[in-house]
């Protein structure tokens, strides 16, 4: 059977590109950074408050 005409790849992951389940959000290389900036505060400030 040809790889083409099914939805299975051969990791066993199911292809989703014919049914858009979900929205695909793009992100900013700035929004990107805020968010690692919000998560790695947010991580050492639980480390600190263990302390």
């Amino acid at each position: 059977m040809n790889d083409l005409d099914n939805n299975v790849v051969e990791n066993g992951a199911v292809d989703t590109a014919e049914t858009p389940a979900e929205e695909v959000k793009t992100y900013t290389q700035e929004e990107v950074l805020a968010l690692l900036q919000s998560e790695t505060d947010k991580r050492v400030n639980q480390a600190l408050a263990r302390q």
